[in-house]
């Protein structure tokens, strides 16, 4: 427990002292991670409110719309063919 704790400090000693010695280098660094964070969290709430707006667009058009699919065998599908809507299935 003791070499765990003077190692931890000799560590930090030595990290300190390599950020005092290149003081400009370790605040550009902090600048670019501050940058990147930032943009990050910008571009995931951007389309998060994007995606909600089209949600609420898409909810708002009708909710008693019904879909009408004519039936094509999973045979059929997976050779491309697809069934057609007739006059009839109205």
């Amino acid at each position: 427990m003791f070499k765990f704790a003077l190692a931890t400090m000799e560590g930090s000693k030595a990290a300190f002292s390599a950020i005092k010695a290149n003081a400009m280098r370790s605040a550009l660094t902090c600048l670019g991670i501050i940058i990147g964070v930032a943009a990050v969290v910008t571009v995931v709430a951007v389309m998060q409110g994007f995606t909600k707006q089209i949600n609420d667009q898409l909810a708002d058009m009708s909710p008693d719309v019904t879909t009408i699919k004519p039936y094509t065998s999973i045979e059929l599908e997976m050779v491309g063919k697809n069934a057609k809507l007739s006059y009839d299935d109205f």
